[in-house]
């Protein structure tokens, strides 16, 4: 188990908390009993630790090697001791998964503008840990240790050892850092505890959110708790926000393909953007018909996009819910002479000039409409296997989730792996946006 959790101290640095003088604070409890449940029971991070994954088996069990057995139970101690970390720099969400967690915390470290606190206090066992296990070399001056290589200072002050990469901080503001590290000690229940403000935490990680979905925090301020439950790891962040437009999200729709993002649209303008990025060639022609295709829904106010994953090509569908107007399509469609096909309940058309250019299905129904790159064939296999919402098991977790959501993005990890990696790992991931008493909320679970 130790060569498991032996470094995870380095992993998780990049979260963060409250604000005592800084605009970024974390504080993470026993970051090695974290670590230790979360290769253990999520399959992705057991994959990610494997030699088939990202080989840290291998280097963790070098680095134990390394280190002398009477050294062990401090190791243990350290890192499960409690961590604080404040700064005034912006950090990302994105800092918070790292592949290569030995190598990318150390840059982190050694980049971090801030204060590092932790109640570990045994300096000359940590000194010699410093010294064996990573060959840094350890500096003394009147009371004050250096890590040559990485300009990183600490220092022991009532039972806790600080880290530091610049100007000390006088005694009085030390103390009152200790005096907060020590009310986060008794009042943080969650594995990670994070406050941020004047806008220096950037919590978007998907290309689609980030678009669409950036004008509605303010984000000047918030929180994030992580928390490992049941096999799952799981991310809340509330925050302020300015301006929002919510619509309801039912559970008993069901999710096609295997990895969808949910956009709540305020415009259909939004969709047709969207859709001629993925389908169209940008002429006008092909615009206006894409245009007179999205007008045949009534109340539009949510998209899906849908990617099957496939190794011959994209399977990528916008699944466009609503009142759609099948005789007006129909009457068109039967003007340009292309002829109409059924799949189940739906109908569907093939929109593109005879052996010019890759297919572009359109399915539809009285209740929605589908743009596709996937063929019939391939989509009766998509339609038959999805499943509703609710039976997701990454969905258990959330309360409400009809109830004001903007944006999610879920993808079945096992999908990806299979088509393009040729492993087998299990596992989901959700992210969910929504709107609750005057807060942005986001929801992050990974299993």
């Amino acid at each position: 188990m130790l060569k498991k959790i032996l470094i995870i101290i380095l992993i998780f640095i990049n979260i963060t908390i409250f604000s005592i003088g800084f605009d970024i604070s974390f504080y993470w409890k026993s970051p090695g009993r974290f670590y230790s449940s979360v290769y253990q029971n999520i399959p992705f991070f057991r994959y990610l630790y494997s030699k088939e994954g990202a080989g840290q088996e291998q280097l963790y069990s070098f680095l134990e090697k390394n280190i002398d057995k009477s050294l062990k139970n401090d190791v243990l101690k350290f890192i499960n001791s409690d961590f604080l970390f404040l700064t005034n720099d912006t950090l990302s969400l994105e800092n918070m998964f790292w592949i290569i967690p030995i190598q990318d915390s150390i840059k982190f470290i050694s980049n971090f503008n801030g204060y590092i606190i932790t109640d570990y206090n045994d300096i000359e066992k940590l000194i010699y840990l410093i010294k064996n296990l990573f060959s840094y070399e350890v500096e003394y001056n009147n009371g004050k240790y250096n890590i040559k290589q990485l300009n990183l200072k600490f220092q022991l002050i009532a039972d806790h050892i600080i880290f530091y990469n610049g100007k000390a901080i006088d005694l009085t503001e030390i103390f009152g850092l200790l005096d907060y590290f020590n009310e986060l000690k008794l009042q943080v229940t969650t594995n990670v505890y994070i406050h941020f403000k004047n806008h220096k935490f950037n919590f978007f990680v998907e290309p689609l959110q980030e678009k669409y979905i950036q004008k509605y925090p303010d984000t000047s301020e918030g929180t994030v708790t992580v928390q490992y439950e049941n096999k799952n790891i799981i991310f809340n962040i509330d925050t302020n926000f300015k301006v929002l437009k919510s619509t309801s999200l039912k559970k008993d729709y069901k999710i096609f393909g295997d990895s969808v993002v949910y956009l709540n649209i305020e415009k259909k303008e939004n969709i047709l953007n969207i859709a001629k990025r993925i389908f169209t060639p940008d002429d006008d022609y092909s615009l206006n018909v894409l245009r007179y295709i999205l007008e045949s829904v009534k109340n539009v106010d949510s998209v899906y996009i849908s990617e099957y994953f496939s190794r011959k090509g994209d399977g990528i569908s916008i699944i466009i819910p609503g009142e759609v107007n099948v005789e007006k399509l129909e009457e068109k469609f039967s003007h340009w002479n292309i002829k109409s096909k059924k799949l189940g309940n739906y109908t569907y058309y093939t929109i593109y000039y005879k052996n010019i250019g890759d297919p572009v299905y359109l399915y539809l129904n009285e209740k929605q409409l589908i743009i596709s790159s996937n063929s019939p064939s391939l989509m009766k296999y998509i339609i038959v296997s999805s499943k509703k919402i609710s039976n997701l098991g990454v969905f258990k977790n959330i309360d409400n989730l009809e109830n004001n959501v903007l944006y999610f993005w879920y993808i079945n990890i096992n999908s990806f792996f299979e088509e393009y990696i040729g492993d087998s790992v299990p596992g989901e991931v959700l992210i969910l946006n929504s709107e609750e008493d005057n807060r942005f909320k986001e929801l992050i679970i990974l299993r």
